[in-house]
C-alpha cells in the first residue's frame, strides 16, 4: 500500500485535477445546506492488481464496514459516503487490465484536525487492501441457549435484527442432504447454518455440534471458498447477511469440534516460526514457507499447491499456483509473528476469499 499525502503522483496529475476537484464537491455537498464549513482534507493512492468490479465492489463493503450509510452513493468509477462529519469518496482507474490506481479522500467538516482525516482514510485504504484488522465483535451480557430441532435445510430469518446472536444445535450429518450456502465467514442470510460452521471449521459433519452467528446487514457480494472440504459459492448484492462467530484462524479438529477459544492442532502455541518461514495452519491446510532474502516460496500440498513471493516487511505478496488454477495472494503477518491474515484471488479476476493462518507446533 502506497500512502501519497498531501502531494501527488507525477503520473498523470493533470488528468486527475479536475477528478479531485470533482471529489471535493461531492463530500462537500453530503452536509447541510447553510453550514458553514472548515474542511480537513487527507488523501491517498494505492496500486491494487483487482478487476474494475472488484474495485468498486470494495469500495463499497469498505463503507458499510466503517459505519457509513446504508446506502454510500454509487457513480462511474467511485463510490462516496457520509458519516457524522466525514465525507470520503473512494476512486478505481484502471492502469492496465485487472490492476487499478486507487484515490481515497476523505473530507473532515467542523473540526480543524487531519489526524481525523488521516486515520479514517488510512482505515478505509486498508479495507480496499484487505489488511484491515478484524472488526471486534461486540460483547453480550448473555448468549441464548442454542435453537433444538434444527437440521441441516435450518436457515436464518430475513427479520432478524442486525446484531442478533443465535446459536444452533446442528445434529450429525445423516443422508437426507444440506442446504447451500453462499460466501465466506460472512453468508446470504439463506445459507445453511450448519453447514456454514463446517466451512467456517466450528463443527464436523460427522459430529455436529453448536454454530453461534451473528447477524449482519447485506453485502455488496458474497465470495466463494473451498474450506474443509466444503464449497460455498460466490453472490452479488444480497439483502441479508449472518456470520459464524470463530477466527478464520480457529478450526475444527479431525476428531470433532474445535472447543471454544481454542486453535485447532494447538496452532500458534509454542511458535516455531521465524517471521513466514516456518509450517502454518492455515485455511487450505498445512502451508511451508521458506524465505531467503526477499524471495518466499512454498508448499500446501492438500490441494498440491505451490507459492511463489516476495516479503516486503510484514506483507508476503505473490502467486498461488495449483495444476489446474492459479491466481494471487497477499498476507500479512502479526506483530507477534504468530499468525497471518490475508486475501487470495484467482488469476482470471473472478472470485476470490481470505486466507489466513497461525504457526503451527513442531
Amino acid at each position: 500500500m502506497r500512502h501519497v499525502e498531501p502531494i501527488r503522483r507525477p503520473t498523470a496529475s493533470l488528468a486527475r485535477v479536475p477528478l479531485l476537484a470533482s471529489a471535493l464537491s461531492l463530500v462537500l455537498v453530503s452536509w447541510p445546506p447553510g453550514t458553514a464549513h472548515a474542511v480537513e482534507l487527507s488523501r491517498g493512492i494505492q496500486d491494487l492488481n483487482i478487476s474494475y468490479e472488484e474495485c468498486l465492489a470494495r469500495a463499497h463493503q469498505a463503507f458499510i464496514a466503517e459505519g457509513y450509510r446504508a446506502n454510500p452513493s454509487r457513480g462511474e468509477g467511485f463510490v462516496a459516503g457520509f458519516k457524522d462529519n466525514l465525507g470520503s469518496y473512494i476512486n478505481c482507474t484502471g492502469i492496465q487490465t485487472k490492476r487499478m490506481s486507487v484515490i481515497v479522500m476523505v473530507a473532515s467538516e467542523g473540526v480543524v484536525d487531519t489526524s481525523l482525516a488521516g486515520s479514517e482514510r488510512v482505515r478505509l485504504m486498508q479495507r480496499m487492501s484487505g489488511t484491515a484488522p478484524p472488526t471486534p465483535v461486540p460483547p453480550q451480557a448473555s448468549t441464548p441457549p442454542p435453537t433444538t430441532g434444527v437440521t441441516w435445510y435450518t436457515k436464518a430469518k430475513a427479520d432478524s435484527p442486525d446484531g442478533q446472536r443465535l446459536s444452533f444445535s446442528c445434529p450429525p450429518l445423516g443422508s437426507d442432504g444440506f442446504q447451500s450456502i453462499w460466501g465466506t465467514d460472512v453468508y446470504t442470510f439463506d445459507s445453511g447454518i450448519c453447514m456454514a460452521g463446517v466451512h467456517v471449521g466450528v463443527i464436523t459433519r460427522e459430529r455436529g455440534g453448536v454454530v453461534s452467528i451473528e447477524m449482519r446487514p447485506g453485502q455488496s457480494s458474497y465470495a466463494s471458498t473451498l474450506r474443509n472440504g466444503v464449497s460455498s459459492q460466490g453472490y452479488g448484492a444480497y439483502n441479508k447477511s449472518f456470520a459464524v462467530l470463530s477466527s478464520s484462524a480457529y478450526r475444527a479438529p479431525a476428531g470433532g469440534a474445535a472447543e471454544p477459544g481454542k486453535v485447532s492442532r494447538e496452532a500458534g502455541q509454542d511458535a516455531a516460526c521465524n517471521g513466514f518461514t516456518g509450517s502454518w495452519s492455515t485455511d487450505f491446510g498445512p502451508v511451508q514457507i521458506t524465505v531467503q532474502g526477499s524471495r518466499a516460496s512454498g508448499t500446501y500440498p492438500d490441494y498440491k499447491g505451490t507459492i511463489d513471493a516476495t516479503v516486503m516487511g510484514n506483507v508476503l505478496e505473490g502467486r498461488w499456483i495449483q495444476p489446474d488454477r492459479r491466481g494471487v495472494l497477499r498476507w500479512t503477518l502479526s506483530a507477534d509473528g504468530s499468525r497471518f491474515s490475508g486475501t487470495w484471488g484467482n488469476e482470471s479476476g473472478i472470485g476470490g476469499g481470505t486466507w489466513g493462518g497461525v504457526c503451527a507446533r513442531r
